[in-house]
């Protein structure tokens, strides 16, 4: 699970960099081909883990939040996604 921007776009980032780096850099290009529109903030994008040791990788565009509410949107997003 990879907290990402609504356009998914992965190069901005840390994380997202070190995971092109493992997937391959055309997982960008699968994500894009397939979330073309990108998702919603809240929303969840769902796609293969490239040359990663796993089946699927979860990409998520977070809300802000504070430090009052922030652990339970955390929970709330790991129990969904292991859900699926």
């Amino acid at each position: 699970m990879v907290s990402s921007s609504p356009k998914l776009e992965l190069k901005g980032g840390k994380a997202g960099k070190a995971i092109l780096r493992e997937a391959g850099e055309d997982l960008q290009d699968r994500i894009c081909a397939k979330y073309k529109e990108g998702i919603s903030i809240g929303g969840l994008a769902e796609v293969d883990g490239g040359r990663m040791k796993c089946d699927i990788l979860f990409l998520t565009a977070l809300p802000g939040w504070n430090a009052a509410d922030h652990d339970t949107k955390k929970v709330y997003l790991t129990r969904y996604c292991l859900a699926l």
